[in-house]
């Protein structure tokens, strides 16, 4: 009796080999998927720092230009109408 369970139970594992490897073969392509995606996903996290760099110098480029604009506005408008008015003031008196 022994013999016969045992041999059937060989039987069952032959069988079950090939459909094992089979499963082996798409848990590795899984993998391999896997850190496919994971590479993907970590060379896009690098491009979003890049890109979030770049935002934030440009950012910073783009207020101290309006600073500068500020200042030149400034220094135009005292030039044209500051200076005009204490000429008239004291070529008039």
């Amino acid at each position: 009796m022994f013999k016969w369970v045992e041999e059937a139970v060989f039987e069952e594992v032959e069988d079950a080999l090939p459909r094992l490897a089979v499963i082996a073969n798409e848990i590795n392509k899984a993998k391999s998927e896997a850190l496919e995606l994971k590479a993907m996903i970590q060379e896009i996290l690098e491009e979003a720092l890049i890109n979030k760099m770049q935002i934030r110098r440009n950012w910073c480029g783009l207020k101290l230009g309006f600073v500068w604009l500020f200042v030149i506005t400034i220094v135009i408008v005292y030039v044209l109408f500051g200076q005009d008015n204490e000429k008239k003031l004291v070529a008039g008196y």
